[in-house]
């Protein structure tokens, strides 16, 4: 159940709750991997020396490394996860209180005051008025505590999202580019993380949720994308005639299932790997971004964060550009009933711009 301004305390934790047991059991695993690793690189010079023992030493260190990263990953996320579920259970349990109010004083706002047997006196009507002022004030500090809450709800389910997703996106990140700020490089990477999603959806396996924060080149090369560069001028815009605010969020969707031209475009540029158009943007498709003005600092500067959410689905691999859907839908269903292939997975992606003001 998602939660809402009226009811910020909305939601089961127990989904969560399992996954944070799982987590504690991976982060087990990771742990007993890590030692035995170490445990064969301490034996291993006292019967292999020379240059592949060398080598073996180097992969051995490699996959320590790599073991320990994915064991503070893990720590770091069921950290952030457990802090989550514990202030969600505090704003429950204050919203429960809140809600009882609420309707207690809406009920008394409401009651309706007859008696026909005589009319009421003067006192009766000033003391019955009184009652229905102080009932509308509990009413609406009610509603105005929820609205506090459901700031807090709002902030946490932020701080969840950007402690793990920055955790999970620097440890984990597949085909990071190793920094290399060259343009051909990034785009070569952001076609190969492009190429391996694709390869993710066919076959089923792999994850089915990937995230992109700033630095990955995927997202750079989505950066350059004519759609997001216009909504950029529009942010811009926005700022200096004052129509942004920090705090504000707006909407920004690209959608273009109804643009058939939009929708070849990207077909083709998928076909082939970007060669007439941005790679990133083809295989995103639609997706819904919104933006939030975070800040703005005593010299004018406001920092706007961006986030996109986006579903691969067979729904949309197999859309038509004149409407419904081609002929395959039908069989890669089918084939994802049986094989498990043409598995449906998402993205998420979030960065941070600053943008002038004045």
């Amino acid at each position: 159940m998602q939660w809402t301004d009226e009811d910020p305390g909305a939601g089961d934790m127990a989904v969560l709750e399992e996954y944070v047991t799982w987590i504690t059991a991976r982060i087990t695993e990771w742990d007993f991997t890590a030692g035995e690793l170490r445990k064969a690189q301490g034996a291993l010079p006292g019967y292999w020396t020379g240059l592949a023992a060398q080598t073996a030493q180097f992969a051995l260190t490699a996959n320590i490394t790599a073991a320990t990263e994915s064991e503070e990953t893990l720590q770091t996320a069921k950290t952030a996860i457990r802090t989550y579920i514990d202030a969600v259970n505090e704003i429950k349990n204050q919203a429960r209180k809140l809600i009882e109010d609420r309707e207690a004083a809406r009920l008394a706002v409401n009651k309706q005051y007859t008696d026909a047997s005589s009319r009421p006196t003067d006192d009766e009507v000033a003391q019955r008025d009184k009652e229905r002022a102080t009932a509308q004030k509990a009413f609406s500090d009610a509603v105005s505590g929820l609205r506090n809450l459901a700031d807090e709800r709002q902030a946490a389910d932020t701080a969840l999202e950007r402690s793990v997703l920055s955790e999970v996106s620097s440890n984990w990140s597949y085909y990071d580019g190793g920094g290399n700020k060259d343009p051909y490089i990034q785009k070569q990477y952001a076609t190969l993380t492009v190429l391996q999603m694709l390869q993710a959806f066919f076959s089923g396996e792999g994850p089915r949720d990937r995230f992109f924060l700033d630095g990955h080149p995927f997202l750079e090369r989505l950066k350059d994308s004519e759609f997001i560069q216009s909504k950029y001028n529009g942010v811009k815009e926005k700022l200096l005639d004052g129509r942004l605010v920090t705090g504000q969020t707006e909407l920004g969707d690209r959608a273009v299932s109804g643009s058939a031209p939009t929708m070849l475009g990207d077909a083709i540029n998928s076909a082939t790997a970007g060669h007439f158009g941005n790679l990133p943007e083809s295989f995103l498709g639609s997706y819904n971004m919104s933006y939030t003005v975070d800040s703005i600092d005593a010299a004018g500067n406001a920092k706007v964060t961006f986030t996109i959410y986006n579903e691969t689905t067979r729904e949309s691999f197999a859309r038509s550009p004149g409407g419904g859907y081609l002929p395959y839908k039908d069989a890669i269903d089918e084939a994802n009933k049986e094989k498990g292939t043409y598995d449906n997975m998402d993205q998420t992606i979030i960065w941070t711009e600053t943008f002038p003001t004045r």
